[in-house]
């Protein structure tokens, strides 16, 4: 971890991999936050997307952030699902809608059309 040395750092967990294979990458940092890089459509722990996508998700059952881009810059949207959660509201970021599935899970959707694989950052809350 950046800026840590010796003890001062004892409170960071050690990333845990969820997924090394021809569908995706991903860690888990902790109980709140994941990163994944899917190359297809799958799942990386509690992270589902439809397509190749850059995810990262860090949150609570209360509130959480969302942050997805679309390397290949050719598809219109992506639809990332977290399973576990229920979040019903988008508070921050523009371009996203958010549905649950039948289960109840989140699922947010992103329009990344023209935005040549640029970042989208959205705030959930319950």
């Amino acid at each position: 971890m950046p800026h840590c040395s010796g003890k001062s750092c004892w409170h960071w967990k050690t990333p845990q991999i969820l997924r090394n294979d021809a569908i995706g990458q991903g860690v888990e940092f902790g109980n709140k936050g994941a990163a994944a890089l899917f190359w297809q459509a799958g799942t990386v722990g509690s992270i589902s997307a439809d397509r190749a996508a850059c995810v990262m998700f860090n949150g609570n059952p209360g509130q959480g952030t969302l942050a997805v881009s679309e390397p290949t810059q050719g598809a219109e949207s992506v639809s990332v699902t977290l399973a576990g959660t229920k979040y019903r509201r988008i508070t921050s970021g523009s371009g996203a809608t958010l549905t649950l599935d039948a289960q109840g899970n989140t699922v947010v959707t992103i329009r990344t059309a023209g935005l040549l694989g640029a970042t989208v950052e959205i705030g959930l809350h319950r």
